[in-house]
């Protein structure tokens, strides 16, 4: 069987708005207790190994019932982590090779997808606290660290390090950095530190797809502190199970809830939702629903309707008040248009959407539409992966051949540098067995690094 597969950069679902609303003033947190602390820090030195022996001593394992991840403290017993690692808790355990304690969620904003932990500062009496960073910006190619528990859940946290691949921004202001250093599950919520030990984001997700590593993001510090500032406390689930009406919180389709169109009622804090795919990205360690499990999601002002299919997993909603069942369930209520085409048939210039069944290995068509119209993706060059009687490179080098090549071919198509542009690139590829029928054509195309739609071509757009 022929086959294309899909690789990509660009992050998955990262929401381009804040959620609001009124919440507990004593569990809310300020934009000061987030930027500053009162507790005695060392003086930076500007030496990574010093930074990173910092970066440990602050570090802390996130344990929940759905899994777990890691925290950072910032001072006065304050954690930041992930949302998306203490969602749906309000309560959690942190554990170091220093100390170990019991933490309260008091804030969340799914939108940056960061959140605020507190714990009695005299629980944690040999905690380090890390600063965040005080520089004018981040630059592209800076050295960086990563600490957290991706593998091992005992002990202090382990370091990774890279450098800075890109750091884009949405047009809200929501900004991003792309980093090399290695990221797996468990460091979700670790800092991004850099050589002087300054916080420069929390690290959110990887792009899980075969033959691509190196690729991961964290939530830069400027929208992570302004997110944190507006942060809101959990939450708690007003759901009949198996009903057709229900609140705010994370439910299992034909378990909790019954597939179908739902209306809400109240989108005045920033309706957000979510419509997953599933709630584990490693069955082994047991980790919750992170990023790569949203099949699609949705924020607005706006009443929504949404279309809850009998193959979604689960259903994920913050700040919309009550869902109510209205009708039977069609056709997903997102979706994107075109005229099916074979993978092998795309040419330059075509823009196209991948289908839902068709994400990772696209082994038959993609939709193909007229760029005036919403789509994911367009196709701007084509690289040859080698000769009609070479063997097979590996998937190694066939991700290199494209990263390299695409990313240099980026500017001279979009007008500006690619670690200016908030385009992202990726690539359609041979494997093994389609290079076995002579495929040998690694097609680039440029999409939205927040999930966007594209509409209209990115030629000369200086996106």
């Amino acid at each position: 069987m022929r086959g294309r597969l899909t690789m990509a950069l660009a992050a998955a679902a990262l929401l381009l708005a804040a959620c609001g609303g009124d919440g507990d003033e004593t569990a809310t947190p300020t934009a000061s207790s987030t930027t500053t602390s009162t507790a005695t820090t060392v003086p930076l030195a500007c030496d990574f190994a010093d930074a990173a022996d910092r970066a440990v001593a602050a570090s802390a394992l996130v344990i929940t019932p759905d899994g777990y991840g890691t925290a950072f403290h910032i001072g006065n017993g304050q954690f930041v982590t992930a949302e998306h690692v203490v969602r749906g808790q309000t309560a959690v355990q942190l554990e170091s090779h220093l100390f170990a304690t019991d933490a309260t969620v008091v804030g969340i904003e799914p939108s940056a997808d960061v959140a605020l932990l507190e714990v009695d500062p005299a629980s944690i009496p040999d905690a380090e606290t890390l600063n965040w960073f005080d520089g004018p910006r981040v630059r592209i190619g800076a050295s960086v660290g990563t600490a957290g528990y991706p593998v091992d859940v005992t002990g202090s946290a382990a370091v990774t390090r890279g450098t800075v691949s890109k750091v884009a921004s949405s047009d809200d202001g929501t900004t991003v950095i792309q980093t090399d250093a290695p990221v797996n599950p468990g460091n979700s919520g670790g800092a991004l530190f850099d050589d002087c030990g300054e916080v420069l984001g929390v690290v959110v997700q990887k792009w899980n797809e075969a033959g691509v590593e190196g690729v991961a993001y964290a939530t830069e510090y400027d929208t992570a502190q302004a997110a944190l500032s507006k942060a809101q406390p959990p939450l708690v689930s007003t759901s009949t199970a198996g009903g057709d009406t229900f609140g705010d919180g994370t439910y299992v389709v034909g378990v909790d809830i019954d597939p179908g169109t739902y209306t809400n009622s109240d989108s005045s804090n920033f309706c957000y939702w979510e419509r997953l795919s599933g709630f584990t990205e490693d069955t082994f360690l047991g980790y919750g629903h992170v990023t790569e499990d949203i099949i699609d999601s949705g924020v607005s002002f706006e009443l929504q309707t949404v279309a809850i299919q009998p193959s979604d997993a689960g259903f994920f909603a913050l700040d919309c008040g009550q869902w109510t069942r209205t009708g039977d369930v069609g056709e997903s209520t997102v979706s994107f248009g075109g005229e099916p085409r074979s993978v092998f048939e795309l040419t330059e210039g075509d823009c196209f959407s991948v289908p839902p069944e068709g994400d990772g290995d696209v082994l038959f068509d993609v939709l193909v539409t007229d760029c005036n119209e919403p789509h994911e993706h367009e196709m701007f060059e084509t690289l040859s992966a080698g000769g009609a009687s070479d063997p097979f490179p590996g998937e190694n080098t066939i991700n290199d051949l494209w990263q390299t090549g695409c990313v240099d071919s980026f500017e001279a198509f979009v007008g500006i540098a690619y670690e200016d542009s908030r385009l992202d690139v990726g690539a359609l590829v041979p494997t093994a067995e389609s290079w076995v029928e002579g495929d040998r054509e690694i097609a680039c195309y440029v999409s939205d690094l927040f999930g966007e739609p594209l509409v209209g071509s990115m030629a000369g757009s200086r996106e």
